[in-house]
């Protein structure tokens, strides 16, 4: 049987504050949903890295923003 391909990504809308205090449980669940789906052997997951084509700027705590009117925020 040939395992389905599946995309999977966590992202912020690039306020700082709320990604720190997000960031850790949505990675947390992103890799909980990760594991659960692909021990089904139906699976085969690819979490994405960064996201490309979008215009971002790197905030103080290495994450980035990608908003214009958002820049000052991170």
């Amino acid at each position: 049987m040939r395992r389905r391909k599946v995309g999977l990504l966590t992202f912020s809308d690039g306020r700082r504050f709320a990604h720190e205090m997000l960031r850790q449980m949505n990675l947390d669940f992103q890799l909980t949903l990760r594991t659960r789906l692909e021990a089904t052997g139906e699976y085969e997951l690819s979490p994405g890295r960064k996201l490309s084509g979008a215009r971002k700027w790197p905030s103080a705590k290495g994450g980035v923003c990608s908003k214009p009117a958002l820049r000052r925020q991170c």
